[in-house]
Order: structure tokens, then C-alpha cells, then sequence
């Protein structure tokens, strides 16, 4: 089972905002936090971490399009509010399996909210539950 947690940050002062962004819908990837600067504003928040996927800016749920992220942010003059899931330890090898499509057994079965496989993109609304049975 993968587990996450969903976190809310919210930055203030305008850009830079002090974090780099790395995959996306164009590289098969989910978005993901991978450097956070040194006395940036993402740091002195200390909310958000390396590894960490983007899910949500300024209230807009994102769809995986790098791009679209960008706009977004870029677009975000005073304050910058994103919804990151922050997998949870025991999980995130078993997030990478998935995507790598290591999973062995016949038949898995996860709870998935906006979850990306490597059998495509799922993106459920956030009060919504599903379940998704991927089989080898």
C-alpha cells in the first residue's frame, strides 16, 4: 500500500520563490520538489522538502504538465500557495517499483488518489477514493 500525506505551504514576498522543479506529464514523471536554496523562502518555511511532488498552486489542481506549473508559479506575484503529497518513507520504494514496473505479483491493488503508474496518469478529484488493480 502506498501511504502520503498531503501538505499545504504557503509563500510570501514574491519570487524567487527558492525551489527547482523537475519531471512532469512531458517526461512521464510526476512533478517533484528536487532543490530547495539555502536561505530562499521555500527553505525559510520549512515546510517543503526534497522529493516532495507538486500537486496543487494557488488553489488550481495540476494536471503533470510541467509547463503548466510554471505558468502558475510565474504568475503568482505576492504569495504562492501549492499541495505537495509527501510519500511516506516505508512507501516510496514501492512508489519506484511501480513506476518502474518491477511490481512482481499477479495482481496489486492500491488505494490511489492523483496517482501516476507506469500504466498511465490517474487523476482523481481530492474528496474522491478509488481503487486500482494493476495486474502483471
Amino acid at each position: 500500500l502506498v501511504s502520503f500525506a498531503h501538505i499545504q505551504v504557503q509563500l510570501s514576498g514574491g519570487a524567487p520563490w527558492g525551489f527547482t522543479l523537475k519531471g512532469g506529464l512531458e517526461h512521464g514523471e510526476p512533478l517533484i520538489i528536487t532543490k530547495i536554496e539555502d536561505g530562499g523562502k521555500a527553505a525559510l518555511c520549512k515546510r517543503l522538502k526534497v522529493g516532495d511532488e507538486l500537486i496543487n498552486i494557488n488553489g488550481s489542481a495540476l494536471y503533470g504538465s510541467r509547463q503548466e506549473a510554471l505558468i502558475l508559479i510565474k504568475g503568482s506575484y505576492r504569495i504562492l500557495k501549492l499541495t505537495v503529497r509527501r510519500y511516506k518513507r516505508d512507501s516510496v520504494n514501492d512508489t519506484k517499483r511501480i513506476h518502474k514496473g518491477l511490481i512482481s505479483a499477479r495482481t496489486q491493488v492500491f488505494l490511489i488518489n492523483n496517482f501516476m503508474t507506469s500504466k498511465g496518469i490517474f487523476s482523481l478529484r481530492a474528496d474522491v477514493r478509488c481503487v486500482l488493480v494493476l495486474t502483471n
